[in-house]
């Protein structure tokens, strides 16, 4: 029997070319969109679970309450990890990781600055299942002056010798014993290492202060302990530890256990390890997936009720001929199925060929391996035919229906199908597009009013140089002198920080009229030039000047931001106190405030900000230079930074590219869900392309005797596309309010945020309007002018 239906189903399919085209198409287009979807709603929930023990794996947060001033970051001081070893018998291990600033490796007379370098004890490899191809990993990190290398970074300085026991040397000229070469962290982890140094290389006693929230710890615990008993054990290690160099500040703080596997989509902390995604884009993808398969299936149904005119005769004479209703299902169902598993085989080739270019818009992360776990495409081939008997299941049984006497009789057509119900998918599948496309449209408003938002300093030709050691750092005044005499330069300035990569945060006291406030703050260690290189204005007070001596020790300026959170009516002349490296009080006095600027993405408030004096021993360097003839101006900055520091690598980026970075993540998914919303418009129209051909078929008699009596094309065409143009506007209405509920919530997650656009909703609507009379206007047209003769013949 199954042999019979595939048989007369492919005869169907191979019989009525351009129906099979139609529906095919449109259920690959659905089909392959939605798989490549799922695949990276799979890769992004799969981030970190190649560890063996990572559901009982958790990283230790810090919430702190400074002054009133709430403080959630992903570190945690040093000492914590052997803290919790050494007090609590469930925890079976625990690691610190600290990440450091990008150095340059020396080895062979081959330099290179090197990113994602961190710092590690020597219970890493006992938390974490990197795969050590070479090396003890319960020695290799145990030792001052040892390095783990990447097997991609082992092969760029070592290629096919073995780097055991060789000496690499850093930027600032510290020798490392290559100890262990690991294989390359897989792209589906919250961070990525190309290398581990032994944290026993940094023998700086205060990093090791429990006040220095300055590392990343993780613990593995017995799988019987659980999260919630465990958080009251850390409440005890603060208040043996950490409490006491709080509470006499009117501040308090807490530990938290962080599952391992929730850092990557749940966790939005101050000083993540590299930028996570959202559980929120998991969401609408999955909508987005689930959309494009229901307006597949609709559009297989409506296309399906359209070609039911030329099968109702098989129907009857099948009947006729002694063949049960059961028999009739199975063969239409079978159909169905033949078509969503062909469509299926040819999204499994489109979702290879479009791999790549899914893979580029996801910032190169995307890396699961679907070939490689038949499980999944099993369960994509249940999908789609859970699919195919979805969408062929309401024409299956509508078909099966018929009387043999009445469709014999070519009388079916006076009341074949329920119009109510066809009706009604079409307004589902109009209102799912308008509504994604209403959606899709603001994103990209939203995300150009944040890239095109006033930073609060000007970004544009501008140049950010690492000082990555002491050598280059203290070189930095001759090459000054040099570059600033050229035309070319408006202006040179060094920080310790740089707007879109790197800021430090720290707590210190104000002078306010109810005493002394304590707070924590972002920070920088800034030039003369910094200010006017940036072009940040201030709006009170001077800048800092080489002509007055304590501007370098007791001077500060502060931002706008910080005024106001303290607030200063008049806050020059104010004091400001810390405590330095030393452990000693230090002070200050406001003698500016700047306009408030963006230190990072503008989807962040700006925080409150000091910045102090500091003449050298900063490590990033700004050049402005002029927009005119940029590669020659590069060429010059390039020839004197070698004559001055030698071999030491000229490495540059372009401010306005580090906060492109920023918002490229949301740009490459606002440009798929935007790709998917049309997808799911074109698949819409497929569905009603079929509809109005039904429709007009349906009435072609009606309409032929109206022509008779005189009716003008022109009506007739009107007559038509009419009850289109109300299921568009019943669509405009149903939508409308769906998305603008929708995107009143998302813009939440935003403290700066476009206006909701009426110009979008109408704009979206009227070409949604456009697009179904364009779609509908080709049948109605062939009605409006198809000669009554021809259809009154069949009366």
């Amino acid at each position: 029997m199954l042999r019979n239906y595939l048989k007369i189903a492919y005869r169907n399919i191979v019989r009525n070319k351009v129906y099979s085209f139609i529906n095919i198409l449109g259920l690959t287009l659905g089909i392959s969109c939605s798989m490549l979807l799922f695949v990276y709603i799979a890769d992004e929930l799969s981030f970190d679970q190649y560890h063996n023990q990572s559901k009982n794996i958790y990283r230790v947060t810090t919430h702190a309450n400074i002054g009133n001033n709430p403080f959630h970051v992903a570190s945690s001081p040093v000492p914590l990890a052997r803290t919790l070893i050494s007090k609590f018998p469930e925890v079976q291990s625990g690691t610190t990781l600290t990440k450091t600033k990008k150095a340059a490796i020396s080895f062979n007379g081959m330099t290179s600055f090197e990113e994602n370098l961190f710092l590690a004890d020597e219970h890493l490899f006992e938390i974490f299942s990197f795969k050590l191809l070479e090396g003890d990993p319960k020695l290799c990190l145990k030792r001052p002056n040892q390095i783990v290398l990447s097997k991609q970074l082992a092969y760029k300085y070592f290629g096919d010798q073995d780097p055991l026991g060789n000496i690499i040397t850093t930027g600032n000229g510290r020798e490392l014993m290559v100890t262990g070469v690991m294989e390359d962290i897989p792209t589906n982890s919250h961070f990525i290492a190309s290398a581990f140094i032994s944290l026993a290389t940094n023998t700086n006693n205060r990093y090791e202060e429990w006040t220095k929230n300055n590392a990343y710890t993780y613990i593995l615990l017995n799988p019987s302990t659980s999260k919630e008993k465990f958080n009251a054990n850390l409440q005890g290690v603060y208040k043996q530890y950490l409490a006491p160099f709080l509470e006499p500040h009117h501040s308090s703080a807490s530990f938290q256990l962080q599952a391992l596997t929730d850092i990557h989509l749940h966790s939005n902390l101050e000083g993540e390890l590299s930028s996570n995604g959202s559980i929120n884009y998991i969401y609408v993808f999955a909508a987005v997936a689930i959309f494009l398969l229901l307006v597949a299936c609709i559009n297989y149904m409506n296309l399906a009720i359209a070609r039911s005119a030329k099968r109702a005769r098989e129907v009857g004479i099948r009947k006729a001929l002694g063949s049960w209703k059961g028999r009739i299902i199975g063969q239409f169902l079978t159909e169905s199925v033949l078509l969503s598993l062909i469509a299926y085989f040819l999204s499994l080739i489109i979702l290879d060929l479009g791999k790549p270019l899914f893979k580029e818009y996801l910032d190169n992360s995307f890396n699961y391996n679907y070939w490689e776990n038949p499980l999944v495409l099993i369960s994509f081939a249940f999908l789609i035919i859970l699919v195919g008997l979805i969408g062929g299941s309401y024409p299956a049984f509508y078909l099966s229906r018929f009387e043999p006497a009445v469709v014999l009789k070519g009388k079916s057509f006076k009341t074949l199908g329920r119009v109510s119900l066809r009706k009604t998918l079409v307004i589902i599948q109009l209102s799912i597009s308008l509504c994604l496309l209403i959606c899709t449209l603001t994103v990209h408003q939203q995300l150009d009013y944040l890239r095109n938002r006033n930073l609060g300093f000007n970004k544009d030709q501008v140049l950010r140089i690492d000082l990555i050691n002491e050598e280059v750092m203290a070189n930095f005044q001759e090459l000054k002198d040099k570059l600033i005499k050229q035309e070319e330069i408006k202006g040179i300035a060094t920080a310790n920080g740089a707007p879109g990569v790197f800021r430090k945060e720290s707590s210190f006291k104000y002078e306010t009229q109810k005493g002394f406030k304590e707070q924590i703050n972002h920070y920088m260690k800034v030039d003369l030039d910094f200010l006017g290189t940036l072009g940040i204005p201030l709006i009170k007070g001077r800048n800092f000047s080489k002509y007055i001596p304590t501007d370098q020790e007791h001077a500060v300026i502060v931002n706008k931001a910080l005024v106001e959170k303290l607030g200063w009516e008049n806050p020059l002349g104010k004091k400001v106190f810390w405590e330095n490296n030393e452990g000693k009080t230090e002070w200050a006095k406001v003698i500016g405030v700047t306009k408030d600027f963006h230190l990072g993405s503008a989807h962040q408030k700006v925080k409150p900000l000091i910045l102090s004096y500091e003449k050298s021993n900063n490590h990033y360097m700004f050049i402005r230079i002029n927009k005119e003839n940029i590669p020659k101006t590069l060429k010059k900055i390039k020839l004197e930074w070698k004559s001055i520091n030698g071999k030491q690598p000229f490495d540059y980026h372009f401010l306005s590219e580090d906060f492109e970075k920023i918002y490229k993540s949301d740009e490459n998914k606002a440009t798929l869900l935007g790709v998917f919303s049309g997808l799911i418009l074109l698949v819409a129209s497929l569905g009603l392309f079929g509809l109005s051909a039904f429709t007009s078929h349906q009435k072609s008699k009606e309409l032929s005797v109206r022509k008779v009596y005189g009716a003008s094309n022109w009506s007739i065409y009107l007559l038509v596309i009419r009850e289109y143009v109300w299921l568009s506007a019943i669509s405009i209405f149903i939508s409308w309010p769906l998305a603008w509920g929708t995107i009143r919530l998302w813009l939440t997650n935003f403290n700066y945020h476009t206006k909701i656009s009426l110009s979008i909703f109408m704009a979206s609507s009227g070409f949604c309007l456009l697009l179904t009379l364009v779609t509908v206007s080709i049948h109605a047209y062939n009605a409006a002018h198809k000669s009554p003769v021809i259809s009154l013949k069949e009366i």
